[in-house]
């Protein structure tokens, strides 16, 4: 059950590599995308682990972005 990622939920990427590849400061708005990017995650649209994690993560980082920004 630790495994889980709905019961035990951890970010699919961390804010480090987010404000590296999307141009990002820390701050709300990265909070934010961290949060949702965790949701995603326990929800089980973006991969729980794999190597396809993190592209998945910050492919869907940039989706919500553009989303959010308009």
């Amino acid at each position: 059950m630790a495994d889980d990622p709905l019961f035990h939920p951890r970010a699919p990427v961390n804010g480090t590599a987010l404000c590296a590849a999307l141009g990002l400061k820390a701050g709300p708005e990265l909070g934010s995308l961290i949060e949702q990017l965790t949701r995603e995650r326990a929800f089980g649209r973006i991969p729980a682990s794999g190597a396809a994690q993190e592209p998945m993560a910050l492919l869907a980082a940039r989706r919500l972005l553009d989303a959010r920004r308009g």
